[in-house]
């Protein structure tokens, strides 16, 4: 059957009544075989949020991820989707020809993450990034509001891919590989910290079902948690609200955190995730990912400067352009991006006190 293209309006209008009436998915899914993924695509964009709710509790998640191929924001269509049903969608988005060779990576004591990404869209969003991010390292990514940070580390598990260069794991282009393989070893916490309807002991087993208490009670030591949750009446057992509405954002962020953990991936991905939590508890939560976490790569989008100052590496963004690459004492000599932050942030005894902890004199 040859697939209908049609002017925007008109199908638009058209999808946007068929999705508010269909209540049978077979019905639904047979109606929108008319239509061109694209389309369909496009035309779920202009709904409203509820609406798309409707939608994604229609349709299967092998439809789903048909139509979120044609969406270059993809990610943040599924981040309306439970975290289950995210997952099967984007097991569903890989290509004819991937394969799982990243499962090798368990026995891997180095791996890098080589990036060269030149995003060619509308507006370009990221232009001649490259760098390595090497295990047993923490490599850092600061830069102002709207400088690229989210979009380099999510370009990482696939949210969506580079238009021009690659982004590779120990030499392997990552679009070469299954989602489940890439995700396998990837861990991502977001700065919002998803969590959902069960229990404490649950969220953090998420993604590491057959993970033994002992490895729970850990992940939550490292993340911090271990504190509140010990306070609740039923402990790992309490009940947590989909979405997490009955635990605070730091708490949200916590967990989220001990989910990672837990899972044990051999790469980190932190997207602003310390941004709820207070100064104390964010030195004491990476002072514990350095004791604990080894062997791994950990790379941390930051705002907050004093989060990422004992970084092995430092990644400058600015306007979606790398403005600098170095440690936080040679990029305070090198980077006028990363001075500014750094006196927008911290007082010069502030800097001063840092200066002399690292044995070294900086000026700036």
């Amino acid at each position: 059957m040859n697939k209908v293209l049609f002017p925007k309006k008109d199908y638009v209008k058209e999808l946007g009544r068929i999705f508010k009436s269909s209540k049978n998915s077979q019905k639904l899914v047979k109606t929108l075989s008319k239509y061109h993924e694209k389309d369909i695509a496009e035309a779920i964009t202009l709904l409203t949020p509820a609406e798309r709710q409707h939608i994604y509790n229609v349709l299967d998640e092998h439809m789903i991820a048909e139509i979120f191929s044609y969406l270059d924001d993809a990610k943040d269509y599924l981040e309306e989707l439970s975290l289950e049903k995210a997952a099967r969608v984007v097991s569903y988005m890989d290509s004819d020809d991937a394969v799982d060779v990243l499962d090798d990576l368990s026995e891997t004591k180095k791996n890098e993450i080589v990036e060269h990404l030149d995003a060619d869209a509308k507006e370009d969003v990221l232009t001649d990034i490259c760098f390595t991010a090497k295990a047993g390292e923490m490599t850092a990514v600061i830069g102002s509001t709207g400088s690229g940070k989210s979009t380099l580390i999510n370009l990482i598990p696939r949210f969506f891919d580079v238009t021009e260069g690659s982004i590779t794991i120990d030499g392997t282009d990552i679009r070469d590989v299954t989602q489940h393989s890439l995700h396998d070893v990837t861990g991502l916490v977001s700065q919002k910290g998803v969590l959902f309807s069960g229990t404490i002991d649950s969220n953090i087993r998420f993604g590491a079902e057959n993970a033994d208490d002992e490895t729970i009670r850990l992940a939550a030591e490292i993340s911090q948690s271990s504190e509140f949750i010990d306070s609740k009446p039923q402990k790992y057992n309490e009940p947590v609200s989909q979405g997490g509405t009955n635990v605070s954002g730091g708490q949200k962020q916590r967990l989220s955190i001990a989910r990672a953990i837990a899972k044990k991936p051999k790469i980190y991905l932190f997207d602003d995730s310390f941004s709820a939590l207070d100064f104390k508890t964010d030195v004491k939560l990476r002072k514990a990912l350095a004791d604990n976490i080894h062997d791994c790569t950990i790379i941390i989008v930051a705002q907050r400067i004093s989060t990422i100052l004992n970084a092995d590496k430092i990644v400058v963004l600015d306007e979606g352009r790398i403005a600098g690459i170095g440690t936080h004492s040679e990029l305070m000599k090198s980077c006028e991006v990363y001075r500014q932050i750094a006196h927008s942030q911290l007082s010069q005894k502030d800097l001063a006190a840092i200066d002399n902890a690292k044995g070294g004199a900086v000026n700036a």
